[in-house]
């Protein structure tokens, strides 16, 4: 059996891409567009979880190593990548148009900022203007329920932290999408020292002490 005829995706209406990141995979999702394929699947329940991943969409492996055969049997009309990915340019572009946006690494704008921007730019890329503009349209609205909801009850300092294992987890501070986040809706970071490029510092558990406010929650 061919390739092409183990993946019913690639009968689907649109434009058929593939994501070999997971934040522009989920822009992809909200512009309304699920992509026929991502780079390693699994990470997709791990680091991301909402939205749900269709099940349909074709896992292609790691991001710095997809399958290149699987690649070929999608199709892609466009392939989705980031400046982590630059080495597989050459390659990538034998199989489609190559759409490379940087979202999430600091380059001097707020990183909420510039994800607004790439989801502009990636809906002009595939057609989806207006779905892009509804997108954001209600993610302003949504961060502003929230900020009116929190304003009534004053909220404390939050940070937010993902624990690695018992004894290290990574906090998120400024700059980083989540940073941003809570700014739009009205909280603070608890966790006031800066972040690497992507947005987190990694710490032992008894390095939370370091955080100022003692009214702060840890989320």
């Amino acid at each position: 059996m061919a390739l092409g005829q183990v993946f019913p995706s690639l009968a689907a209406n649109g434009p058929r891409v593939v994501s070999l990141d997971n934040g522009l995979a989920s822009t992809l999702l909200g512009l309304g567009v699920t992509p026929v394929g991502i780079a390693d699947r699994s990470s997709w329940e791990k680091w991301v979880a909402e939205p749900l991943l269709p099940p349909e969409v074709v896992d292609l492996g790691v991001p710095a190593e997809p399958n290149l055969e699987v690649l070929a049997a999608l199709r892609p009309d466009f392939i989705l990548t980031t400046p982590y990915l630059d080495a597989q340019l050459p390659r990538l572009r034998e199989f489609g148009t190559v759409l490379r946006y940087n979202s999430f690494i600091h380059e001097g704008a707020p990183i909420l900022d510039m994800a607004i921007d790439v989801t502009r730019q990636l809906a002009s890329a595939i057609g989806r203007v207006d779905e892009g503009e509804r997108f954001i349209a209600g993610m302003d609205s949504h961060f502003e329920l929230c900020r009116t909801r929190l304003a009534a009850v004053s909220p404390p300092a939050v940070a937010l932290a993902y624990f690695m294992d018992a004894r290290h987890a990574r906090v998120y501070g400024d700059p980083s999408l989540f940073n941003d986040v809570l700014g739009r809706i009205g909280v603070a970071n608890a966790w006031t020292e800066p972040s690497n490029q992507w947005g987190f510092q990694g710490i032992s558990i008894d390095e939370l002490s370091r955080i100022a406010d003692p009214a702060a929650r840890l989320t």
